[in-house]
């Protein structure tokens, strides 16, 4: 009894409506017009639009395009640092330090053109 109707006063209601029928003579438009006119009532907020529908989709289909690409990314960098892991792992022994020779240094010479060419 929310809304104020009695037991009695639902049954009446109830038996009226079933006597009534009003069901059968709603049938809709019948004009192409009306027909037309009706057609655009789920425009009125958008929200089953066939547009809306196939924007969302779009959204939806875009943003796992971006997560594949960022997933891809985030791939990339991890191979990346892991193969340059292996390569300092592999290469730290393989550096072979080559001491170029000092044309200046005195004691062998320039070129190994011995003592002389310094003029001693």
């Amino acid at each position: 009894m929310a809304n104020g109707w009695t037991e009695e006063r639902r049954r009446k209601q109830a038996a009226a409506i079933k006597k009534w029928q009003p069901w059968k003579n709603s049938t809709g438009p019948k004009s192409d017009k009306g027909k037309a006119r009706s057609s655009l009532n789920a425009l009125k907020t958008g929200g089953r639009s066939v547009v809306y529908r196939e924007y969302a989709k779009a959204l939806v289909l875009n943003r796992l395009f971006l997560k594949q690409i960022m997933y891809a990314q985030i791939m990339d960098r991890e191979r990346m640092r892991a193969t340059k892991e292996l390569l300092d792992k592999s290469n730290k022994n393989r550096y072979i330090t080559i001491s170029k020779p000092n044309p200046c240094e005195r004691t062998n010479g320039f070129l190994g053109l011995g003592e002389d060419f310094w003029g001693d």
